[in-house]
């Protein structure tokens, strides 16, 4: 049995030039590396392709609304330590969307989410960090796409970071004193 892939590679075209070789980066990446084990790290490369039809890309209603083929294509990595003094899970992806007929929407989003624990002194201070990076909806007013592959002005990018170190001990069996200190950011962009 033969099995025959097919790339149509004009469809990178109509992405930013930056955007292309991120896409083009990370899917080889990812199609090179399997399941690696790393200095402790586990690495889980992925990448996903779909495509969807939709009759209404925009969200419109009545007469305005327009029907358009989208190309996803989302490569990512995993990465988690549970050994050591550090525990950490890391998951990482890239959304390239491709409009058929719409090319001045096609975009690539950015999504991640991170959390890790550093024991600094062994059984006393921590380091606990967060990251998070995504799309949401602005307002509930007018259009509210639930995903990223809908053409919508509605949508921005949210990242949320955090680094909260602290100090702890037991004291006795049935006592723990915690003094802990935590920072946070939220930040919102352009999806553009």
């Amino acid at each position: 049995m033969a099995v025959r892939l097919e790339c149509d590679t004009g469809m990178l075209d109509h992405f930013r030039a930056a955007d292309r070789i991120v896409l083009t980066t990370a899917a080889v990446l990812c199609l090179g590396a399997a399941n690696v084990p790393a200095a402790g790290w586990q690495i889980n490369p992925r990448v996903g392709v779909s495509e969807t039809w939709t009759d209404n890309v925009a969200l419109e209603k009545g007469s305005a609304r327009s029907s358009d083929f989208i190309t996803e294509v989302i490569p990512g990595i995993s990465l988690g330590r549970e050994r050591g003094r550090i525990r950490a899970n890391i998951d990482y992806q890239a959304q390239g969307i491709h409009y058929m007929d719409n090319n001045d929407d096609n975009n690539i989003y950015h999504q991640l989410d991170a959390l890790g624990t550093a024991e600094i002194i062994e059984n006393s201070f921590f380091v606990d960090a967060f990251a998070s990076y995504e799309q949401q909806i602005i307002t509930s007013e007018g259009s509210a796409p639930q995903n990223n592959r809908a053409i919508s002005d509605n949508r921005t990018n949210v990242g949320t970071y955090s680094v909260s170190p602290y100090w702890r001990k037991d004291i006795g069996r049935s006592l723990l004193a915690l003094a802990r200190y935590t920072y946070g950011i939220v930040r919102y962009g352009s999806t553009s």
